[in-house]
């Protein structure tokens, strides 16, 4: 059942598309962005990422707090086996149709599954409120929504709704553009481009290391910052992010 959304409501969206849509952008989606689609929907916290829709691969994750669940080691392996991911990925929840986890499972049975556990429940989070939306090709981006009480009223879900769409259209855009990595390049040092090159070369950090004549811990150090610049979880997101970028094995 459709819902009406008052002007106020419409008014918040629409700072919303302006702020995502903003030239000059250096990440995938602004956290001023996600901070105002939290304020708008009443959310603790929110989450954007970008992967591979039919393995939930991470290349890129924004989120508006340090310490985010979804920058957490486990949550790439851990995301597969959610209930929106599992329906989403089942077609048993349309993409594109935001999805409350209060929907899908009782607290009962999330309190069985290791993501709920070891993820949501030590950052006091108790619902969830996703949107997954196509891309383009094989990406997808997943929105979510944090909140530490059961419960998104139909408001919510269409307000996210709405959001999603526009988020996918930039998420598209700035994936055929090939950014926001090339623009995010130019904020890396040139020593963290040299590591970052090698790195899309299949290099391992020991290579890396005797390449550029230092220990395999300063490599590690280096890349720790690749990651967090790039907004990045993991050396498999970085060499994705990298692949077709001009210049790029040649950092």
């Amino acid at each position: 059942m459709s819902v009406d959304l008052c002007s106020r409501d419409l008014r918040g969206a629409l700072d919303v598309v302006r702020e995502v849509n903003e030239d000059g952008c250096d990440t995938i989606v602004p956290a001023g962005a996600l901070k105002r689609i939290g304020e708008l929907v009443g959310a603790d916290d929110v989450g954007c990422l970008w992967g591979v829709g039919a393995t939930h691969r991470l290349l890129g994750v924004v989120t508006g707090q340090p310490g985010h669940l979804m920058r957490d080691p486990g949550f790439g392996q851990m995301i597969r086996r959610h209930p929106g991911c599992v329906g989403y990925r089942t077609r048993q929840v349309p993409v594109g149709s935001p999805v409350a986890l209060s929907d899908l499972a009782s607290t009962r049975d999330l309190l069985r599954t290791p993501f709920y556990v070891d993820l949501y429940r030590p950052r006091g989070v108790t619902d969830e409120l996703l949107c997954m939306v196509p891309v383009g090709g094989p990406h997808i981006g997943l929105l979510s929504l944090y909140r530490s009480r059961l419960g998104f009223s139909r408001r919510d879900k269409a307000l996210v709704g709405l959001l999603g769409l526009h988020i996918a259209q930039v998420l598209g855009r700035r994936a055929a553009q090939g950014m926001p990595w090339t623009s995010l390049l130019s904020k890396l040092t040139p020593r963290e481009r040299q590591v970052a090159g090698w790195v899309s070369r299949g290099a391992t950090d020991r290579e890396i290391a005797r390449a550029l004549a230092v220990s395999p811990r300063t490599v590690h150090k280096h890349l720790e910052n690749v990651y967090r610049k790039l907004d990045l979880t993991h050396r498999t997101g970085l060499v994705a992010a990298l692949a077709g970028l001009p210049g790029a094995e040649q950092a």
